[in-house]
């Protein structure tokens, strides 16, 4: 079985780890991959990263265990092999510079990257974040995304601009499609 890797990719407030979280209840077996992060936490329950000090990212490259990787906002966010290799099925949210760092290592690790970008207009992303960071960390990342998200491709566009139950089931069939003959299609039809 070869692993694939999901990779969510959509700009600050498109609702990237809401629908990971949603998915790991959704697809038993689904391997979501927690992204290493030196950044400081937001929240005391923090989903979706292990966070770390730069140093741990150092080493890990220097020892080659990193295979997706990427530097925002003065922040390394990386993940290893171990997270990856022989997982079957994993779900990672990832930017575009990191979704192409994985892409890459895909002709010798053997995994499959697969983008699926999360679409959701600028207002709509601008309201989520609202509340939860300043209007100048907002404008920020606003125009990070910009240049980031600059003729970037994937293989799949799904629309979360209105109810998140909705992107899910999408993604849901996009993951079972592709992971057709993998246990965890399997599994999941059961």
């Amino acid at each position: 079985m070869q692993d694939i890797v999901y990779c969510l990719i959509g700009e600050s407030g498109s609702g990237k780890s809401a629908v990971a979280e949603l998915l790991e209840k959704e697809i038993p077996g689904l391997n979501v991959i927690h992204s290493y992060t030196t950044r400081p936490k937001r929240l005391e329950k923090e989903w979706g990263h292990i966070f770390s000090v730069p140093l741990d990212f150092m080493r890990a490259k220097q020892e080659g265990k990193v295979v997706a990787q990427t530097f925002y906002d003065k922040n390394y966010y990386w993940t290893e092999k171990d997270q990856i290799q022989g997982k079957g099925a994993s779900l990672y949210v990832i930017d575009p510079f990191g979704f192409q760092t994985l892409k890459i290592k895909e002709r010798y690790l053997g995994h499959r990257a697969i983008g699926i970008y999360l679409k959701v207009d600028t207002d709509i992303r601008i309201a989520r974040m609202t509340g939860e960071r300043s209007s100048q960390e907002i404008s920020r990342r606003v125009k990070n995304d910009k240049k980031s998200f600059r003729n970037f491709q994937c293989s799949y566009v799904v629309d979360n601009n209105e109810e998140i139950e909705r992107a899910v089931r999408r993604i849901k069939g996009i993951i079972l499609k592709e992971s057709l003959g993998n246990e965890l299609f399997e599994s999941s039809r059961n």
